[in-house]
């Protein structure tokens, strides 16, 4: 069949893995570096011509996710330094809310510890000003957004502190005060995010 790769194209695919077993390398994570350590699995990705020419690379298992050989020099580093002069180099735009400086209106905060593993969850909501909000579920990213209208903004508000109020009765819930705002956040498009979301959304365009 045409297009179909037979044993001969991968054969004749030329790539090798670049990292081993144990390697230590830096990966970028926006503006923040981490340390990691090679996994034992690596996988060749994308077979040449059949993929837009790009040329084939390997994917390889670290502690908390993956990485691509693809990357090397633009968010995979061999040595620390390289990696800390790539951080130089970065400008994110990013905000650090805190009760001074947000226009804070009103709000609320909850904490608990899940039961299955002891980890400490945080829900927090506020006004901020007339048109944004901060928005923090249980088991989401933080954002501060913008609504179009002072009504719109309270419909949401309503509508989300009716929700996460009923998570924390259901898990006897403490109020967390004072209210701890998550910082900084990166701004993505419109809206201030978390770290987590900013690099999910870096990552898929």
């Amino acid at each position: 069949m045409i297009g179909q790769i037979c044993l001969n194209d991968i054969m004749q695919v030329e790539a090798h893995p670049l990292f081993k077993e144990g390697q230590t390398v830096y990966i970028l994570e926006l503006d923040i570096v981490k340390r990691v350590e090679i996994g034992k699995r690596n996988w060749l990705c994308k077979l040449g011509e059949y993929y837009q020419n790009q040329k084939p690379y390997y994917g390889y298992d670290v502690k908390g996710g993956v990485i691509w050989d693809k990357d090397l020099g633009v968010t995979v580093f061999v040595d620390e330094g390289s990696a800390l002069e790539a951080v130089a180099r970065t400008d994110y735009e990013k905000y650090y809310p805190s009760m001074e400086s947000l226009d804070f209106t009103e709000g609320v905060g909850y904490q608990y510890q899940r039961k299955i593993d002891g980890h400490r969850l945080v829900a927090v909501i506020a006004k901020l000003g007339d048109l944004r909000m901060y928005e923090r579920d249980f088991m989401c990213y933080s954002f501060i957004r913008t609504y179009p209208s002072t009504t719109k903004r309270d419909k949401e508000y309503a509508k989300l502190l009716n929700k996460i109020q009923n998570e924390a009765q259901r898990n006897n819930a403490a109020t967390l005060e004072p209210i701890a705002f998550e910082s900084p956040l990166y701004k993505v498009g419109n809206i201030y995010a978390s770290r987590e979301y900013a690099l999910h959304h870096l990552m898929a365009n």
